[in-house]
């Protein structure tokens, strides 16, 4: 099992370091007009709105429970592919609302397999997230929808998955 937290954190490392790196780099202004012209075709009755002070958007599902599921989309330039990439996230939790188990972390890991849109991810913050990213490039009004949707759904499905274990 030790093996599985190592090779958990090393991915969780790896992820990481990517993002945080992606995130220090300058987001061409281009990029930025393509997706908020993106989310105003969405039209009126989506839930989604502009983050103030922040080059990024926010939107609301509903959940189970009538629990609030946030996702937030925001650009970032990867260096790998010398473009900018469209990152969803969708905080699910913080690592201090679990046990700090091997069997937890081994069914992270299961749960990451069994999804193949987003992933799961923990910041250095501790927060649990799921994360989907896309060239820009590739992003239509359809694929921006269905980023949204697949990573609230998935955040919906690590509450069904996890909600359970959650310390009281």
């Amino acid at each position: 099992m030790k093996s599985v937290s190592c090779a958990f954190l090393t991915a969780v490392f790896v992820l990481f370091a990517s993002f945080a790196s992606a995130q220090d780099k300058p987001v061409a202004a281009e990029s930025q007009r393509k997706l908020s012209a993106l989310f105003a075709t969405l039209g009126k009755d989506n839930t989604c709105a502009k983050v103030s002070d922040v080059e990024a958007w926010e939107c609301s599902y509903r959940g189970k429970g009538l629990r609030t599921i946030s996702v937030r989309a925001v650009l970032v330039r990867e260096d790998a592919i010398d473009a900018d990439v469209l990152m969803v996230i969708s905080v699910f939790a913080t690592v201090t609302d679990f046990p700090d188990t091997n069997d937890f972390l081994h069914r992270l890991l299961k749960f990451n397999s069994d999804i193949d849109f987003a992933k799961l991810t923990v910041f250095g913050d501790g927060r649990i997230a799921l994360v989907a990213v896309t060239p820009l490039r590739l992003v239509d009004k359809e694929e921006l929808t269905l980023m949204l949707d697949q990573a609230a759904a998935a955040n919906g499905g690590a509450f069904d998955a996890f909600g359970k274990d959650a310390k009281q």
